[in-house]
C-alpha cells in the first residue's frame, strides 16, 4: 500500500472513533441529567414527606380527638402504664441494681400483655447498663435494641413504657390488668381496686396498703406505692394515627417540670403523601 492509500486508511478508522466518542459523550451526558432530575425528584418527594411529618406532629398537641376525610387521631393515656425505670436502683456507688420485686412485676405485665415472661429478664439486663433514663428514647427503640419481632412490640405498648423515675404509675388512670401485675392479686381484686380507688374509697397510699393487708395479711405493699400516684392528671400520653383504617404513626408526648407537652419519641411507620 502507497503512502496516500495508507494516510486514508487511518483517517476513516478515526473519523469512526470520533463518532464513537460524541455519542458516548451524549449518552453519558443524558444519563447525567436524567440522574439529577432522578435525584431532584427524591429531594423533592423527601422534603414532602418530611413537611408531612411535621403537621402531622402537631396533631400530638391537640385536645380533641380528630377525624377528616381518610384520616383519623386518637389520643391514648400513658400516665397508667408501668414505667421500666421502676426497674431498676442506684446505690451510693453508683452502682446500678435490679429490684427484685419489680422484676416479677415486669415478668407478669409481660405474660399477660404478649405471653412472653421470658423478655422481662432481657429487658432488665439491658436497662441495668443504663445509668440514667432520658427523655427521647422510646419503648420501640428499646425493644427494636433487643431484636422483639413488631407484633409482639405492639402487644406491649399499651401495658409497658419507659421514662424517667419521675414519671410514676398514676394508679386512677391504670387498667386492671396493670393493677393486677404491680400487686400481684387476682382479677376480682383488681376490678374492686379500680372501682375504690375511681370513687374515692381509696383515696391515698395508705388505704390501698390496707385493702391489700386486707386481702393477703403477709403482703404489703408501701415499697411499690413509692412509685405511684393517684391522680387525674396526665403526664404521658400517645396519639395514634390512622389512614383508612391503617396506623401509620404512633407520637409519644411528654409534659415537663413547666406543665408543657413535649415531644417525647414520634414513629412513623409510613407517611400518606396524598
Amino acid at each position: 500500500m502507497n503512502a496516500p492509500q495508507r494516510k486514508e486508511g487511518f483517517l476513516l478508522p478515526l473519523a469512526i472513533l470520533c463518532i464513537l466518542v460524541v455519542s458516548m459523550v451524549a449518552i453519558n451526558g443524558f444519563g447525567f441529567i436524567q440522574q439529577n432530575i432522578n435525584q431532584l425528584s427524591y429531594k423533592k418527594d423527601a422534603l414532602n414527606i418530611q413537611e408531612q411529618k411535621k403537621q402531622f406532629s402537631e396533631l400530638a398537641f391537640e385536645n380533641d380527638i380528630v377525624e377528616k376525610s381518610s384520616y383519623s387521631f386518637q389520643h391514648l393515656n400513658l400516665s397508667g402504664i408501668y414505667n421500666l425505670a421502676f426497674i431498676t436502683r442506684t446505690d451510693f456507688d453508683n452502682e446500678v441494681h435490679i429490684v427484685p420485686e419489680q422484676l416479677e412485676i415486669l415478668k407478669r405485665l409481660t405474660e399477660s400483655c404478649a405471653g412472653q415472661s421470658d423478655l422481662a429478664i432481657q429487658i432488665s439486663d439491658y436497662l441495668i447498663q443504663y445509668q440514667e433514663i432520658k427523655r427521647g428514647f422510646g419503648l420501640i427503640d428499646l425493644l427494636n435494641q433487643l431484636s422483639v419481632p413488631l407484633n409482639i412490640s405492639i402487644k406491649l405498648l399499651p401495658c409497658i413504657r419507659i421514662l424517667p423515675k419521675s414519671y410514676k404509675l398514676n394508679l386512677n388512670l391504670a387498667s386492671e390488668k396493670t393493677l393486677m401485675a404491680y400487686f400481684n392479686i387476682n382479677n376480682s381484686n383488681a376490678k374492686k381496686l379500680s372501682q375504690y380507688i375511681s370513687d374515692g374509697t381509696t383515696p391515698n397510699h395508705d388505704s390501698i396498703n390496707l385493702f391489700i393487708t386486707k386481702i393477703n395479711s403477709e403482703k404489703t405493699v408501701i415499697p411499690k406505692l413509692r412509685n405511684t400516684v393517684i391522680s387525674s392528671q396526665l403526664d404521658h400520653k400517645a396519639t395514634v394515627l390512622e389512614y383508612k383504617g391503617e396506623t401509620f404513626a404512633y407520637l409519644d408526648t411528654t409534659l415537663d417540670k413547666e406543665g408543657s407537652w413535649v415531644e417525647n419519641r414520634n414513629f412513623f411507620l409510613w407517611v400518606p403523601v396524598d
